[in-house]
């Protein structure tokens, strides 16, 4: 993905951990587009000798049922180090529009089926998915905007491009700054203590729960003993 979003804030704070602890200098490259598929094959296909590391997504499992052919396969061509975050997603909505809760959101998509437009970072990215199934259990139908990362989805909601996105942490600053306006969390039951005055969806959708994950892969074949180093 592009830089500024969680997985390239997450992997930068990985990175630089690993380095102090291996005395060894990490680059981290961004390789965005096709949903993760174009860097995470990249590393699919790079020598299994522990230098090059892949940070996956949630979207990297989802592409394995939502593409007909990959280039690789998400489970057996990888050794998957460890789970690095887990994240909720915030439903967050340009100040413009008349909706100042998950209800009010809810009622405005109803009066206006099919016009109303989300952002994601790719089709089958955590925000994308999270929102068909946010869709699915209310009933309502908006227009999908998909980008190649949360910088430029964040960009598009700012500018009034879009209307509304569910955000995996990169937009709390300009919520904070009152730029945008936090409508709800996706953790079930439990609120955000960054935000801790957004409540969660399933206080109005009951039982809605989902959340993203950053995780640390490297190509198959990688020695054991260099896997369990890192």
């Amino acid at each position: 993905y592009t830089p500024g979003g969680i997985t390239d804030l997450v992997t930068r704070i990985a990175a630089s951990e690993l380095a102090k602890a291996l005395n060894q200098t990490f680059v981290v490259d961004n390789r965005p587009g096709a949903n993760s598929i174009l860097a995470v094959d990249m590393v699919s296909k790079a020598t299994p000798d522990g230098y090059t590391l892949g940070t996956v997504i949630a979207a990297h499992a989802a592409n394995q049922t939502l593409y007909a052919k990959l280039p690789y396969d998400s489970v057996k061509s990888f050794e998957h180090v460890s789970l690095l975050v887990t994240s909720p997603l915030i439903v967050c909505v340009t100040n413009s529009l008349p909706a100042k809760s998950i209800n009010e959101l809810i009622e405005l998509a109803k009066a206006k089926p099919g016009t109303l437009s989300f952002s994601s970072s790719g089709i089958g990215a955590a925000a994308h998915l999270t929102t068909e199934l946010f869709m699915s259990t209310t009933g309502i139908k908006m227009v999908h905007v998909p980008y190649k990362g949360s910088t430029e989805t964040l960009t598009a909601l700012l500018g009034g491009q879009i209307d509304f996105t569910f955000d995996v942490g990169v937009a709390i600053a300009q919520v904070k700054a009152g730029k945008l306006t936090a409508l709800g969390v996706s953790s079930a039951g439990r609120r955000s203590p960054l935000l801790p005055s957004v409540p969660p969806l399933s206080d109005t959708i009951a039982g809605f729960d989902a959340q993203s994950w950053v995780g640390l892969s490297v190509p198959v074949g990688t020695p054991r003993p260099i896997i369990d180093k890192l």
